[in-house]
């Protein structure tokens, strides 16, 4: 987890510090950014010490110039800490955007897919009920034609006499 920026009064302190120290050097003064282990930052006028991580500044110190000169210390360590900060929320932005454009990339095209693959399902579900449909309706048509028949078949049976043989059994013995 990245630690927050110095607030503004530390870095103004910080500055100020730097500009102290700078009024002891010669005009070219080298400046050190170290960061301990905890993540906590110190600026120095040598290199710093084991256990940090450095960064030297190329500040450029510029005796005859006031505070708000851009090329005065205080200006510099602002404008480095400000394009260090620009950086990396650039470099944030990008690592964001990066990773929704593979999910909008694939996202887009599979929610097509599934729209498709559902509209697909959906129509095979109504045509196999339409189907089971067709089938009951000529079920229950050929129960009623069978039973129809049965029920002539039936009828005809009862009206019928028996063609060229005898009515009622007979007693030849």
């Amino acid at each position: 987890m990245a630690k927050p920026i110095p607030s503004m009064p530390l870095v103004l302190t910080l500055g100020i510090s730097i500009v102290a120290l700078n009024s002891l050097k010669p005009a070219m003064a080298e400046i050190y950014r170290c960061t301990n282990a905890a993540g906590e930052v110190e600026y120095a006028d040598e290199p710093c010490p084991a256990g940090f991580a450095s960064d030297a500044l190329d500040i450029q110190s510029r005796p005859d110039r006031g505070a708000s000169d851009p090329y005065s210390p205080i200006e510099q360590v602002k404008r480095l800490e400000w394009e260090r900060e620009r950086r990396a929320q650039l470099r944030r932005e990008r690592e964001a955007l990066s990773e929704r454009r593979p999910q909008t990339a694939d996202s887009e095209p599979r929610a097509r897919e599934d729209a498709l693959e559902a509209a697909r399902a959906a129509q095979a579900r109504a045509e196999q009920a339409q189907r089971e449909a067709q089938l009951k309706a000529q079920r229950e048509a050929e129960k009623r034609a069978q039973a129809e028949k049965e029920l002539l078949d039936a009828k005809n049976s009862h009206t019928k006499e028996p063609r060229g043989g005898l009515s009622a059994p007979s007693r030849n013995w």
